[in-house]
C-alpha cells in the first residue's frame, strides 16, 4: 500500500475518464482529494 506520499499535482490523461477514475478509486484504493474541470467546457 502507498502511504504518506506528498506530491504537488498528478495529472493522468486517459481516453475514458469515468473508467479510469473507477479503477483508481475502487481497485487501487486511491482517494480523490480534488477534481478540476479541463477542456473546452471548463
Amino acid at each position: 500500500m502507498i502511504r504518506n506520499i506528498s506530491t504537488g499535482t498528478v495529472a493522468v490523461y486517459v481516453e475514458d475518464q469515468h473508467k479510469a477514475k473507477s479503477f483508481w478509486v475502487n481497485q487501487a484504493a486511491f482517494e480523490v482529494i480534488v477534481e478540476y474541470p479541463m477542456g473546452s467546457g471548463a
